[in-house]
């Protein structure tokens, strides 16, 4: 007994993965974004866990705050357009 794949169902199976992965960079774009928020405007304290346990970004917001607040931006900026590039591609 022999089981056929076709076509269609390989392009399912890819369309969940790419919603799967589309799920997973919107929840990492929103962490960015809402970690940014917090981090420049609520709790300072915060930059300490700002992204995956970085110690960099704290030691920049601890000697320029503007410069914490542009390399911040880019990544949201960045995390927004993997997440419209993905977009992009399933089409």
């Amino acid at each position: 007994m022999k089981i056929k794949i076709t076509t269609n169902q390989i392009l399912k199976v890819l369309e969940i993965l790419s919603w799967i992965i589309f799920i997973g960079l919107c929840i990492e774009a929103g962490g960015i974004i809402v970690n940014t928020f917090i981090s420049l405007f609520i709790n300072p304290d915060g930059v300490e866990n700002f992204w995956k346990g970085k110690e960099y970004l704290s030691s920049l917001y601890q000697y320029d705050y503007g410069y914490f607040m542009v390399v911040a931006i880019i990544m949201c900026i960045v995390a927004i357009l993997k997440t419209i590039l993905n977009i992009c591609l399933q089409k």
